[in-house]
């Protein structure tokens, strides 16, 4: 297990560029990526276009063993933003973030934490928006709520002016069905898709970080119901929505063979990132949420599942059959 996540073994690169002075930087935002360079390159523009004073933050990139090229990817934030790149190599695959933001989050240097996913790009008063609510209450949990972009949506962006004005991926046609606008709906959104919290209270709620479930999907629920127990007030931005690019759900590359020890829900049948915190099951997570059931998929359903292998090409992503 991995105990001291700034020291992780399994880093690779650690480069970091500096715009200001570290101890200026008051935002630490991490991201972790995990073969979507092919979306992260437009969010990169938004990063670009933050209101908030670029030398008071930085933008904290955890390849978590991709394999496109996200160095490539994020070369245009250096010289223009505090940045620092980190990769991670290993053998596991793909196995959710809880390790990449731990590591991302132990080199931090700002007092609040924000999170995003490479896929989200940002309103240009996104990081203000998330900042604000901590200068009057430190013990706060804020989340921006995204547009969730159809496959449809998604290969027709780029026909829009979406880099002078984010707000122009809305005159995309059909941009308004109840696929994209579902978080709209909501006054309330837990997630930290998109979210910040303070460091000194997202370590007092988890004093070793986010336990290695290394999973899909288990990591959101446990930091909800450990903000609900400790008395963590969630605050929801209704406006403005970032907008949450598609991608191949994590069922695709389970398919495609690159994630080990999982069942068909996207769990864990073991505990292989050796988790200590007593979170994970030793027989994994599908013990949390699905009664232990270790099912794989059927011929039938990764070939289903295979057929988007022409539309994730055609999105531009990188895609490689494990062998």
């Amino acid at each position: 297990m991995i105990k001291d996540f700034k020291n992780n073994s399994e880093i690779v690169s650690n480069e970091q560029s500096l715009i200001g002075l570290e101890s200026d930087i008051k935002v630490s935002m991490v991201i972790c990526v995990w073969n979507t360079s092919h979306l992260l390159k437009r969010s990169v523009e938004t990063y670009l276009q933050q209101d908030f004073p670029y030398n008071f933050w930085e933008l904290i990139v955890v390849n978590d063993n991709s394999f496109d090229n996200v160095r490539e990817t994020i070369q245009p934030l250096f010289g223009e933003i505090n940045i620092r790149y980190i990769e991670l190599k290993h053998d596991y695959g793909m196995r959710g973030n809880t390790v990449a933001f731990n590591t991302g989050y132990a080199w931090a240097n700002g007092e609040i934490l924000m999170e995003s996913t490479p896929e989200i790009m940002l309103p240009d008063d996104c990081i203000t928006k998330l900042y604000a609510p901590h200068l009057k209450n430190k013990r706060c949990f804020v989340a921006m709520k995204t547009y969730n972009l159809t496959p449809e949506l998604q290969l027709e962006i780029d026909s829009v002016d979406w880099k002078s004005d984010l707000g122009n991926v809305m005159k995309l046609p059909n941009f308004f069905n109840d696929w994209t606008l579902n978080n709209y709906k909501n006054c309330r959104f837990g997630t930290h898709q998109l979210s910040s919290i303070h460091k000194n209270t997202f370590y007092e709620l988890m004093p070793n970080g986010f336990p290695l479930f290394a999973d899909y999907g288990s990591d959101d629920p446990y930091f909800c119901n450990k903000r609900e127990t400790n008395n963590v007030n969630d605050i929801t931005i209704m406006q403005p929505l970032a907008i949450h690019q598609w991608h191949p759900p994590y069922a695709y590359w389970q398919a495609m063979g690159y994630s080990k020890n999982t069942n068909k829900f996207g769990h864990t049948t073991i505990n292989f990132m050796e988790d200590s915190s007593g979170q994970v099951p030793s027989l994994g997570t599908r013990f949390i949420w699905d009664g232990g059931n270790d099912e794989w998929f059927s011929e039938d359903e990764i070939t289903n599942l295979r057929k988007l292998d022409n539309y994730v090409i055609g999105s531009g992503c990188k895609v490689e059959q494990k062998k």
